[in-house]
């Protein structure tokens, strides 16, 4: 939204807010939590990034977390009445479980009495505006700013390689081959038939609310359902209401949170993982796999700090996907595109250290930025490769932390110059969409975005690193009215 920062959580919250980077361990909300920090909810997928981002001025809270730390403290301005996820009853006992359950939330606390409204001061989202969020997360007044790019990609066990796993001979399928996985088509049960290792696949598929399930969905073009088809077993296990135990305390399992979705099948189902296909994040594969002191087989499951494990790298990969003919099609015969390569540095892995494939994630093959203008249907993408995404920040224009979102994780989308005591230039930007902490987010396993426009011409006029996508409307997509309610203030960037 194209509106001027405004200056009414005082001088605290700008310091607080101009510090990023560093490391925290993750399970809790950062130490030190006070008014004074601004709350998130939502995405796993960008839960651990958002705490790299800001350790000490954002409560970042756990998706699915209920433990004495899931609180949004309050505050003498707003959330006057504070919010306690362990008992909190207008929504799920825990902290919003995914994407869609965080704006859910989001939208949910523009209704509430005043002294609950701000307590949650925006959602973390790897879906996007329009499409894929269901009528229980759309708003009008919802603003979405994008940082960061992720790809969205099988990960497979070794049976399904077509030869011995290694670095250089990924598992490859085209979108018309994940499409008759899910479907559960004859002759696309078993790995053995699609070239890999004999052995029944064990189809995974995240949990409602999350945003990787619904990228997924419209990348697919339907939501696989738990009807056998030609297969053995249910075509999909999904994660709603499997928890795993351990440590005397059993949680929810979330296949966003990074590991619980290899925990399901080798704690709750007892499954090698060899058979296994996932739908899971580039981005936070790469994270993992570069991180030994925190995943591994014997290392605390994120959910409930239990001794379980969380991450099995030596059996399992991001596939690869062929790049889509013409015109969207399904099927494919073009180049092989991989999502994760692997560099000549050595690890402590079995395979050499993984970095997110930049020509492969990029803007251009950006799937909802290639949707043809007013579709509705994010599965008629005319995108080169399946499966590319924003990631986001959402603000609500309609709540009082507004400003605060946008100090934080967003900026004025305006290039003005203005003579006097402003100083001259662009849109104001937070820190994060001047390309400060680009390093951050590399690290983190994502692609920061460049100074330049996105997929609309209007995205970015204040040549920022973030891209902004007013409401619950994707550019092009959106009557021209929808954007008209929108004035934009006489920009102002005070000297400090």
């Amino acid at each position: 939204m194209n509106r001027t920062f405004k200056r009414l959580w005082g001088g605290a919250l700008a310091a607080a807010i101009a510090v990023g980077g560093g490391a925290l361990a993750l399970g809790a909300t950062p130490a030190g939590a006070s008014s004074a920090q601004i709350t998130a909810v939502g995405s796993f997928t960008t839960y651990q990034l958002m705490h790299a981002l800001f350790p000490t001025s954002l409560n970042d809270l756990l998706p699915g977390g209920t433990t004495a730390h899931m609180k949004a403290v309050a505050t003498a301005t707003s959330c006057t009445g504070g919010v306690n996820f362990t008992t909190h009853t207008a929504f799920p006992k825990g902290a919003p479980n995914g994407s869609g359950a965080g704006k859910t939330y989001l939208h949910t606390e523009e209704g509430f009495a005043a002294n609950k409204k701000g307590c949650v001061t925006f959602a973390r989202s790897s879906s996007p505006p329009e499409g894929s969020g269901g009528s229980a997360t759309a708003s009008a007044n919802f603003d979405y700013y994008a940082y960061a790019l992720d790809g969205v990609a099988p990960m497979v066990g070794t049976n399904a390689n077509k030869s011995t796993e290694s670095t250089s001979n990924p598992a490859v399928f085209t979108l018309a081959e994940l499409r008759s996985i899910y479907h559960c088509t004859t002759g696309f049960t078993t790995w053995a038939s699609l070239g890999g290792t004999a052995g029944t696949i064990n189809r995974f598929w995240p949990q409602t609310g999350s945003g990787t399930r619904a990228v997924y969905k419209d990348m697919l073009g339907f939501t696989p359902v738990s009807t056998k088809g030609t297969c053995a077993t249910a075509a999909v296990t999904t994660f709603n209401t499997v928890a795993v135990t351990g440590g005397g305390t059993s949680n929810q399992v979330n296949e966003e949170n990074t590991e619980s979705g290899l925990i399901y099948a080798t704690k709750v189902k007892s499954i090698t993982i060899k058979n296994d296909v996932f739908i899971y994040s580039a981005g936070k594969f790469v994270s993992q796999w570069g991180n030994t002191t925190t995943y591994g087989t014997n290392k605390n499951n994120r959910i409930n700090q239990a001794t379980i494990g969380n991450f099995t790298p030596t059996k399992v990969e991001i596939a690869a996907t062929h790049e889509r003919t013409a015109g969207g099609a399904t099927t494919a015969s073009g180049a092989v595109e991989t999502y994760v390569t692997f560099t000549a540095t050595t690890s402590k892995r079995t395979h050499k250290r993984a970095a997110i494939n930049t020509a492969t994630v990029s803007e251009g093959n950006e799937w909802y930025a290639n949707e043809p203008a007013n579709t509705s249907a994010p599965k008629t993408s005319v995108a080169r490769v399946v499966g590319i995404r924003y990631i986001y920040n959402v603000c609500d224009t309609a709540l009082p932390g507004y400003n605060a979102c946008k100090l934080l994780v967003a900026f004025d989308n305006q290039n003005v110059s203005q003579a006097g005591t402003q100083t001259l230039g662009a849109g104001t930007k937070s820190r994060l969409c001047t390309g400060d902490f680009s390093t951050v987010i590399v690290a983190q396993g994502f692609v920061p975005l460049a100074k330049a426009a996105g997929p609309s011409a209007t995205d970015n006029k204040a040549t920022a690193t973030c891209r902004e996508f007013p409401a619950s409307n994707y550019p092009g997509k959106a009557a021209a009215t929808k954007y008209q309610k929108y004035s934009f203030n006489t920009w102002v960037n005070p000297t400090q």
